[in-house]
C-alpha cells in the first residue's frame, strides 16, 4: 500500500474561530454543571455552522440534537427562542440559512443561563448527541466510531470533539509503522485523504473534502439509490462488481468465497507505477484487472456490500515470518491493506492479496482470527471499530477449507487417508503449537504419497500448511490387511487394470517387507496377476504394479488332497496348463515331487512345473493320443476290447494299486490273461510302478 495520506493538512484556525465563542477563550468548553454542558454544545455546534456551513451534519444530526437539548431548557427563555430560530433556519437550503443558525445558536450558549435548565442533566443524558457523535471523543475507540460514522455516510465535511490529549494521541505514530495512527484509522474507513483544520478553543477537528476509495463511493451511491451521481467509469466499474456479487449465492460464507475466488481469478498483481491511480481501488482491479492490495481491498469490499455482506478495511504491515512463504507485499515499508468481512456475526480477517497466488488460489490468509492472521500481519487495534475475533470459529471455513489440527504422525496419516477416500483436492493443516512453528515438509510430504498422492502445492503462512491442487494416481487403494489386498487386486482384474499403486498400513507393511518381502512376493502370487513387474517404495509403504497380466481366479486349496481334486477335474478335460495355489506351509519342489506321479497317472506324456510364489502352475500339458484310466479288471477288460475293435496297437492303462498289483503278481499273469480273453497277442508289456501304467506296444489281435 502507498502512503496513505497524502495530504494531512491540520490548519489552526484558533484566531479565527475564537472570536465566535462566547466569551472567547474564558469559555473554554467544559460539562461540568447542566448550564455548562448545554453552552458547550451551543458553542460547537453554533460555531461549527458558522465556519463550515457546509458541514453534513447539518441536515440531520444537528437539528436532532437541538431538539433533545430543548427538551431540558425552559421554553420561555432567550436561549430557547435562539435555538427555535436556529431549527427553522436549518430547514432552509443553502449557506447562508447555516450561517444564520450557526449565529443564532452562539447567540444562545451567550445568553444561557443556569436557571434557564428547567431539567437537570449531564451528558451522559444527551443519547442523540452521543448516537452522532456531537460529545466529545473520549478516547481513541470513540474518536474511531465518530470517524467511522461519517466515513459511512460519506460526508463532504464533518467534525469530531476530542481533548487535546486525545488529539495528540491519534496524531502521534502508530504502534506499528511509522503512519500517525489517525492514518490507520481514516484508511480503515476507506478515507485515502483529507484536510484537518483544529479548532483548539473548541477541542474540535473539522474533517473537509475527503477523498474516499472509488468503490466505497460507488457502494454508498448504490445504496443510496443515487447511482445517477457516479461517473461512466465508476459505472462500469459497479456493473463488473454487480457480475461478481450475483453470481454469488447462498449463505453469507458461499458469498463470501465465492467473491474472495472470482476477485483472485479476475485480478492480477501489479506493483507498477499507475499514474491514474486506477489500480489502487476497485477501479483497477474490476476492470483492468490489475491492481495493488488497496485494488484488491476496495474491490472485494464494493463486491461484498452489493452481496449483502459488511466488509471493512484493515490497514497495517506484513510480517516475514521465519521458515514461511513471503507474500507479495505493498511499498518498501511493508505497508499493507487487507479486509475485515462479518459472516454470520463474526469478524475475521481476509487478505485477497495474499491468496492470489501463482499458480491458483490460496487459503492461508481466509477467514481468520486476529491469533492466527497475526503471525503474518501487524496493526494497531486502536483503529478498529470492531472487535476481530482472536480465533476463527470452525463454521466460517468451508468445508473443504477445514484447519486441521493433528497432533501425532498417525493421526495425520489417518487424516490424509480420509481425505484421499474422497479424493479431495485441498487439506489445511495447522502447525502443532509443540512444533515451534516447523514443518517437517519431507515427513508430511512422505505420509501424503503414501496415500496416493502424485503432486501437490505447498505453502505455509500463518502456521497454515496449505497443500493445494492434490494429484491422485488413478487406480490406488489403501490397504490395513492382506485380505484387502487381495480384494483390491481382484477387483483390479476385473477391470482389467494394466497399471495400479496398492499403499499398506505401517502396520501391514512391516509384515510384507521383512524377510526380503517374503510376504509381499507371496501376496502378489497368490492373486491373478501373471509376469507382474513391479516396484516398491518402502519409505511410502507402497507397491506400484504395471504392465499386469492376469490368469484365472484360484481359490487357495486347504490341504493337498483339495490340490489333487482340482488337478484331477483338469487332466481329466486334458487341459494343457493348470493353476493352483499352493497350501500354507508347503514348499513347491515338495509339491511337485509328490504330485508328478498323480500327474503322468492321467495318460500325461509331458509337463512342466512353474512356480510364481505361491502360484503354481503345470504347464506344457501333452497327453498320450490312446490311454484309459480304469478302475477294475472289468474296466480293463473292456478297454482292451475297445482297443482290438478300432485296431489300436499301442496303448496304456492307469489302474488304481490295489488292481495295479493284481495284475502284474507272477510274472503279470493276470494282465497276460486279460490280453489273451481279448485276443490280443504281445511277448511283453510294460509296467511304471510309480504311477500304475500298464504299457502295451506292438499289440497283434486275432
Amino acid at each position: 500500500m502507498k502512503k496513505m495520506l497524502t495530504a494531512l493538512a491540520m490548519l489552526a484556525l484558533m484566531i479565527a474561530l475564537a472570536a465566535g465563542i462566547p466569551g472567547g477563550a474564558e469559555s473554554k468548553l467544559n460539562y461540568e454543571t447542566p448550564a455548562s454542558t448545554a453552552v458547550s454544545c451551543l458553542a460547537v455546534y453554533g460555531n461549527a455552522l458558522s465556519s463550515f456551513p457546509g458541514v453534513s451534519q447539518r441536515g440531520g444530526a444537528i437539528p436532532e440534537a437541538l431538539e433533545e437539548l430543548l427538551g431540558f431548557l425552559d421554553g420561555n427563555s432567550a436561549a430557547a427562542g435562539d435555538i427555535r430560530e436556529a431549527l427553522a433556519a436549518l430547514d432552509e437550503d443553502g449557506d447562508a440559512a447555516a450561517k444564520r443558525a450557526g449565529t443564532l445558536l452562539i447567540q444562545a450558549a451567550g445568553s444561557l443561563r443556569e436557571s434557564d435548565v428547567a431539567t437537570p442533566f449531564g451528558p451522559e443524558d444527551l443519547a442523540v448527541a452521543a448516537k452522532h457523535h456531537l460529545l466529545p471523543a473520549t478516547d481513541v475507540a470513540a474518536f474511531a466510531e465518530a470517524f467511522d460514522a461519517a466515513a459511512r455516510a460519506q460526508m463532504d465535511t464533518f467534525f469530531i470533539l476530542c481533548g487535546d490529549d486525545l488529539r495528540d494521541e491519534v496524531h502521534r505514530s502508530a504502534s506499528v509503522g511509522d503512519a500517525p495512527l489517525l492514518a490507520d484509522i481514516a484508511v480503515n474507513c476507506g478515507v485515502i485523504d483529507f484536510r484537518e483544520y483544529r479548532v483548539e478553543e473548541l477541542s474540535m477537528s473539522v474533517f473537509d473534502a475527503p477523498t474516499y476509495y472509488a468503490g466505497q463511493r460507488i457502494l454508498h451511491a448504490w445504496l443510496s439509490n443515487d447511482v445517477e451521481s457516479l461517473t461512466d467509469v465508476e459505472h462500469q466499474t459497479l456493473d463488473a462488481a454487480l457480475a461478481v456479487a450475483e453470481g454469488a449465492a447462498g449463505t453469507a460464507l458461499e458469498r463470501e468465497r465465492h467473491i474472495h475466488d472470482a476477485l483472485c481469478e479476475i485480478v492480477a498483481y501489479s506493483a507498477e507505477d499507475d499514474p491514474l491511480g486506477r489500480k489502487d481501488c476497485a477501479v483497477g482491479a474490476l476492470l483492468d484487472g490489475r491492481a495493488d492490495c488497496d485494488g484488491y481491498s476496495d474491490a472485494f469490499s464494493l463486491c461484498c456490500g452489493l452481496a449483502g455482506l459488511e466488509a471493512r478495511f484493515i490497514h497495517g504491515y506484513s510480517i516475514e515470518a521465519p521458515g514461511e512463504a513471503v507474500p507479495q507485499e505493498d511499498g518498501e515499508d511493508g505497508s499493507h491493506l487487507w479486509n475485515l468481512v462479518n459472516v454470520d456475526g463474526h469478524w475475521v480477517s481476509v487478505d485477497v492479496t495474499w491468496d492470489d497466488q501463482d499458480p491458483g488460489i490460496l487459503y492461508c490468509n481466509y477467514n481468520l482470527g486476529s491469533a492466527r492472521i497475526g503471525q503474518s500481519h501487524a496493526w494497531d487495534g486502536r483503529a478498529l471499530t470492531v472487535a476481530l475475533e482472536p480465533d476463527t470459529p470452525d463454521e466460517l471455513r468451508d468445508g473443504d477449507l477445514a484447519l486441521h489440527a493433528t497432533d501425532s504422525w498417525d493421526a495425520l496419516y489417518a487424516l490424509f487417508r480420509e481425505k484421499a477416500a474422497e479424493r479431495q483436492e485441498r487439506i489445511a493443516l495447522l502447525v502443532p503449537e509443540t512444533s515451534g512453528g516447523a514443518v517437517n515438509e519431507e515427513r508430511v510430504k512422505a505420509l501424503l504419497y503414501s496415500t496416493g498422492v502424485t503432486a501437490c502445492g505447498w505453502y505455509v503462512q500463518n502456521g497454515i500448511v496449505e497443500l493445494a491442487d492434490l494429484e491422485y494416481r488413478e487406480h490406488f487403494a489403501i490397504c490395513d490387511t492382506a485380505e484387502e489386498v487381495s480384494t483390491w487386486i481382484e477387483a483390479c482384474a476385473e477391470d482389467g487394470v494394466g497399471e495400479f499403486a496398492v499403499y499398506f498400513s505401517p502396520e501391514l507393511a512391516q509384515v510384507l517387507f521383512e524377510n526380503d518381502h517374503a510376504g509381499l512376493v507371496a501376496l502378489l502370487s497368490a492373486s491373478r496377476l501373471e509376469n507382474v513387474s513391479y516396484g516398491y517404495d518402502e519409505a511410502n509403504c507402497m507397491v506400484l504394479i504395471s504392465e499386469a497380466g492376469y490368469g484365472e481366479a484360484v481359490e487357495a486349496p486347504t490341504d493337498l488332497d483339495a490340490v489333487r481334486a482340482a488337478l484331477a477335474e483338469a487332466l481329466e478335460a486334458m487341459s494343457p496348463s493348470v493353476q493352483f495355489l499352493l497350501p500354507d506351509g508347503m514348499a513347491f519342489e515338495a509339491v511337485a515331487e509328490e504330485l508328478s506321479p498323480f500327474v503322468y497317472a492321467y495318460g500325461v506324456e509331458n509337463f512342466v512345473w512353474r512356480a510364481n510364489g505361491r502360484r503354481m502352475t503345470l504347464d506344457e500339458v501333452t497327453y498320450y493320443p490312446e490311454f484309459a484310466r480304469v478302475a477294475d479288471e472289468a474296466a480293463l477288460r473292456g478297454y482292451l476290447d475297445c482297443c482290438r475293435e478300432a485296431g489300436i496297437a499301442d496303448f496304456r492303462a492307469y489302474c488304481p494299486e490295489d488292481c495295479y498289483r493284481r495284475l502284474c503278481d507272477d510274472g503279470g499273469a493276470g494282465f497276460f490273461d486279460l490280453l489273451n480273453q481279448a485276443g490280443c497277442t504281445v511277448s511283453q508289456f510294460f509296467r511304471d510302478d510309480a504311477c500304475g501304467a500298464l504299457i502295451v506296444e506292438g499289440a497283434r489281435w486275432r
